[in-house]
């Protein structure tokens, strides 16, 4: 029977055998128990935010196109129809349409607000994504209609502030800074070009960002205030069904050269994302420094069981145990220890973690429950986070172990 082999069978048998004091048994129970809350709150942290991930990719799905063409230098497109025509005709793309993004100042009666103008086309792949988000009105753009007046569609925060609605539709200018001109003080409203919309539908995604400033417009309005004629922002790019993602943005790449940059849904969004993992990875950082902690306790048990198994180690040294074997079953112990508690921990996190997703026990709390999207807490458990919760337990299990090991290796030896 090999060395390891033995040290193992008789850290088990420590580890679970009666003692002659039942505070031991006790206390080597609650330092795996503590290790193994440490773990299960490890996993349903981590599933948490998987799910809130997750969550957030789905809301940005629903409004972000599959592909979006941007300048790597400055900020427009200079020919943007054409190059949006050469996209078109690229395999698996179902269509390419420009948008113009720019600050703009809108006044509505004797309210005012800075926000965000984004002009779109009809037949674009926002334009066709804003009926589902729409919480009222009907999303229609119509401009230069003899019969209607031009129209917007307005994020909730904008339709509140500037108290325009579907309902009471009221004209809304907006205002934009001529190109290089400059602003005579006589007249400063000569420096800026102003044109009217009605606000014809309302729409809210529960991403504060696009919630809060946006006011989506059809594509010639922007261009006509802006002073543009086929300039544009950006390109969006819808795909066909079925289309591969990473190859339609590779032949876009290979077609229209490296003065663009291709973005797909995750990359348009990168600091939403970003925010995200950079929460999700210090909330483990500090659950690792709690597990440490933790662990902290074996290393007190160790000496406690120690010294209950004084007898034990006199015997095997007598039989010939050296010091270093010894210390390596207490080691061993340690590890058990840690190593039992950690694979525990993280059973319970997952089967909590899976009852959350199936059931949503656990609601989200709010003043107004009908202005959250979601009711329960979104969890999503990952493959790859249990590995992590596992490796990071297995570390400090070997750490402990290591620890216990040579700086308790002559108090066992005695």
């Amino acid at each position: 029977m090999g060395r390891r082999s033995l040290s193992i069978r008789i850290a088990l048998r420590y580890l679970f055998s009666r003692k002659s004091h039942a505070a031991v048994n006790v206390l080597s129970y609650i330092s795996m128990a503590g290790v193994a809350i440490a773990a299960a709150a490890m996993v349903i942290v981590l599933s948490v935010f998987n799910g809130f991930s997750e969550f957030t990719a789905q809301k940005i799905s629903r409004f972000n196109a599959p592909l979006v063409v941007t300048p790597v230098e400055g900020k427009l497109i200079g020919e943007a129809d054409s190059l949006s025509a050469v996209i078109t005709s690229i395999a698996g793309v179902s269509g390419a349409t420009p948008t113009i993004t720019e600050r703009a100042f809108a006044v509505a009666g004797d309210r005012q607000a800075p926000l965000v103008m984004c002009g779109i086309s009809p037949g674009g792949v926002t334009a066709q994504s804003l009926p589902g988000v729409t919480i009222d009105g009907t999303s229609v753009l119509v401009y230069d209609d003899e019969e209607m007046p031009n129209t917007a569609i307005s994020s909730i925060g904008v339709a509140n502030t500037l108290r325009a609605f579907p309902s009471l539709p009221v004209d809304v200018k907006i205002y934009e800074p001529r190109r290089q001109r400059r602003v005579n003080p006589a007249n400063p409203t000569a420096a800026f070009r102003c044109d009217s919309v009605v606000i014809t539908a309302v729409y809210r995604i529960d991403q504060n960002e696009m919630d809060n400033d946006y006011l989506f417009v059809p594509l010639q309005f922007a261009r006509n205030l802006l002073g543009y004629t086929t300039e544009a922002s950006a390109i969006e790019i819808g795909l066909e069904p079925g289309a591969d993602v990473e190859a339609v943005r590779s032949a876009i790449v290979r077609q229209i050269g490296d003065g663009y940059e291709v973005a797909d849904r995750i990359e348009q969004q990168q600091d939403a994302f970003r925010m995200i993992n950079v929460e999700k990875w210090i909330t483990l950082l500090m659950l690792t420094f709690i597990l440490i902690v933790a662990t902290f306790n074996v290393l007190s048990i160790m000496s406690i069981m120690i010294i209950e198994k004084r007898g034990n180690s006199a015997i095997l040294l007598a039989m010939g145990a050296t010091p270093d074997s010894i210390a390596a079953i207490y080691g061993m112990l340690s590890m058990l220890i840690t190593a039992i508690g950690g694979i525990f921990g993280i059973i319970v996190g997952v089967i909590l973690s899976l009852l959350q997703q199936c059931f949503g026990f656990i609601k989200l709390m709010a003043d107004d429950p009908t202005q959250l999207s979601i009711e329960a807490y979104p969890v999503s458990v990952s493959a790859s986070d249990i590995a992590i919760v596992a490796s990071v337990i297995l570390g400090i299990g070997l750490l402990t172990a290591l620890v216990t090991r040579y700086l308790l290796r002559d108090k066992s030896a005695r």
